[in-house]
């Protein structure tokens, strides 16, 4: 099934209320599969230290058959190969010891922090289970699954879903510092995107900047939810965005229209439209961001 994208005009982005609506099939067989004309190439390269080494010794010659035990050694040729070790799950037993003293009191050995039960997974099975879900988007059962299949752990859904929610009340702190390094900022950017909480439509916030990425899931899109996150009503620097109604309710700070979303427009009329001057506007835009990050690297202001 192809995917159709859904173009506006440049000014009713600035508006944030597009008011023509017209689509444009996905282009397919434009390029092929696998890698692209000009992308950099990758190959896997030998590395200096490796884990273990393997010898293979010519016991006798290959041709008179005299035995090469004492010969001197001509060349080495090597070869690698990276795999992933036998996974299984490793046993860590503590076991605390009580000792009575001469006053006749008993004292024990203290557990390390986080070993409460008879037997439990550790912080390194939980940290999987979160960044199974959490990052890859896997589905909890497919995650108890991939534990089961790789390692015979039989983990619990609950138990998955209890990992994922530790984790996420110990980073809330970097979270809480995150979005206040980005609201003393002097840009961010600023998307909104739909993602599926139980079944139903939610929003996803990002604000960023080159170094620093703040997500927030909420159930509504515009102003309210930008309120609740709690970033731009704070922030007084340069706000880029897509041109959303909700973000021009932000009057602390300044605003400026994504380039890239300027270029999917363009795109969208020439496409569309069939009028040549949104193509050459493109490849303005193009060339001034070109010319731009050239003096850039080269000190200007």
């Amino acid at each position: 099934m192809s995917v159709r994208k859904r173009y506006c005009l440049p000014d009713e982005m600035a508006s944030g209320k597009p008011s023509l609506v017209q689509s444009v099939p996905r282009q397919h067989g434009v390029r092929p599969p696998g890698k692209q004309p000009g992308a950099d190439g990758r190959h896997l390269s030998q590395v200096a230290d490796p884990d273990e080494v393997v010898l293979y010794e010519p016991h006798s010659c290959g041709v008179c058959g005299f035995s090469l035990v004492d010969a001197s050694l001509v060349q080495t040729e090597t070869r690698q190969v990276a795999d992933l070790p036998s996974m299984r799950l490793v046993w860590t037993e503590h076991r605390s010891r009580r000792r009575r003293c001469s006053c006749g009191h008993v004292t024990a050995g203290v557990f390390p922090q986080g070993v409460l039960a008879p037997a439990q997974y550790g912080p390194n099975m939980r940290a999987a289970a979160t960044y199974l879900c959490s990052y890859q988007h896997v589905p909890y059962e497919r995650a108890r699954q991939t534990f089961m299949d790789l390692l015979g752990a039989d983990v619990s859904v609950g138990w998955i879903v209890s990992s994922v929610g530790r984790l996420s009340g110990a980073v809330a702190p970097s979270v809480g510092l995150i979005a206040d390094q980005l609201a003393a900022g002097e840009l961010l950017h600023a998307d909104e995107t739909g993602c599926r909480v139980e079944g139903r439509l939610h929003w996803t916030h990002v604000a960023s900047t080159e170094r620093l990425t703040h997500l927030s899931v909420h159930s509504r899109r515009g102003r309210i939810a930008m309120d609740e996150v709690g970033i731009l009503p704070r922030f007084t620097g340069i706000a880029v965005h897509d041109g959303l109604t909700a973000y021009r309710g932000f009057d602390r700070c300044e605003h400026a229209l994504c380039g890239a979303h300027h270029l999917r427009e363009l795109d969208g009329i020439a496409e569309h439209y069939e009028q040549p001057w949104a193509h050459e506007m493109a490849e303005l835009l193009r060339e001034i961001k070109t010319y731009a990050d050239d003096a850039r690297a080269k000190g200007a202001s």
